[in-house]
């Protein structure tokens, strides 16, 4: 059954995210999603979002921020490829946006996995 999900994933143009238990295996998912697209000829850059490839300060005010200048940086190594950003549910709601604005208004061509750590209560 999963595999024909991601069979039917990767035959289409679209962004997706992938939710999952720590260690169930989200980004062996998403890299096999690339692996069959029709973009696996073209770059995939994995970024860790708690990590330091998206420390910074943003200003919503300042268009240049730290932040954006750094996921451009990424968005423009992709190259019309993919990028799989783990653990999406540690940026704050800011940083998060400027994910969105930059993929959506200036890298349209990249393809885009974002990995979230389904997070369950337990009572």
């Amino acid at each position: 059954m999963i595999e024909r999900a991601i069979r039917n994933i990767a035959a289409t143009d679209v962004n997706a995210v992938i939710f999952g238990e720590c260690g169930s295996g989200k980004e062996q998912i998403a890299k096999e999603i690339y692996r069959l697209s029709s973009r696996s000829q073209k770059p995939c850059t994995v970024i860790e979002a708690g990590g330091a490839a998206l420390v910074g300060n943003h200003d919503p005010a300042n268009l240049r921020s730290e932040v954006l200048n750094r996921m451009e940086g990424y968005f423009k190594k992709a190259d019309g490829g993919t990028i799989i950003i783990k653990n999406v549910q540690l940026l704050n709601f800011e940083k998060q946006s400027v994910l969105y604005i930059s993929r959506e208004n200036i890298h349209q061509l990249v393809h885009s996995h974002c990995l979230e750590k389904q997070i369950a209560a337990v009572q």
